[in-house]
């Protein structure tokens, strides 16, 4: 288009699933409750910005995890911001495990996915900041499996117990601690082993 005066306009080519945003910032809405609040200052120049519910091309997930809902894209894909934007996501309170915390993942060039923090949860709602798009999938963290061993086997009353947790694992990457807590009242210990 032009202006009055005759001189070209840049124009923003916006769709039904998409709104144009500039500097000036804004709010876009997609499915089912999720947007995106781009603030002013964030974008040098007007965007079409969508978010969609649509894992039809996303990067496969981790091995042995799953979306505890819908997998979102932002687009355009790798749009950059100078300022962080909020994105808020439902997603399905019921594919958490008991006492389960959903976490967010968004995809990275080449189809990995890493960790998005800190992140808010409120109700079936999670929101983050984020400094570019890309797909966004909310899944929960698998629980460690925990083994305990009593190396020495029995032991009588009033002996000493050594315990060891070396042997537990996490699929998901190294165990960052280990906390012990018998129930009786005494300060919880950390470590892999115990005396």
């Amino acid at each position: 288009g032009s202006d009055s005066a005759g001189t070209e306009v840049a124009s923003c080519a916006a769709s039904s699933t998409s709104t144009c945003i500039g500097p000036g910032g804004g709010t876009v809405t997609g499915p089912n409750g999720s947007f995106v609040s781009i603030p002013a200052g964030a974008l040098s120049s007007d965007v079409a910005v969508s978010i969609q519910s649509d894992s039809s091309s996303s990067p496969a997930l981790p091995t042995g995890t799953s979306a505890a809902g819908l997998v979102w894209q932002l687009l355009p894909h790798g749009t950059q911001f100078a300022t962080p934007v909020t994105v808020n996501l439902p997603f399905d309170p019921t594919t958490l495990a008991a006492g389960a915390a959903p976490h967010l993942y968004k995809a990275q060039p080449g189809g990995s996915y890493v960790e998005v923090t800190p992140i808010s949860v409120s109700g079936n709602q999670l929101s983050a900041q984020l400094s570019s798009f890309s797909y966004l999938a909310i899944r929960t963290n698998q629980a460690p499996l925990a083994l305990l061993t009593m190396p020495g086997g029995s032991a009588l009353t009033g002996q000493a117990l050594a315990f060891s947790a070396s042997g537990s694992s996490d699929a998901e990457g190294p165990i960052a601690n280990y906390r012990w807590d018998f129930g009786d009242g005494t300060a919880a210990q950390q470590g892999a082993s115990l005396i």
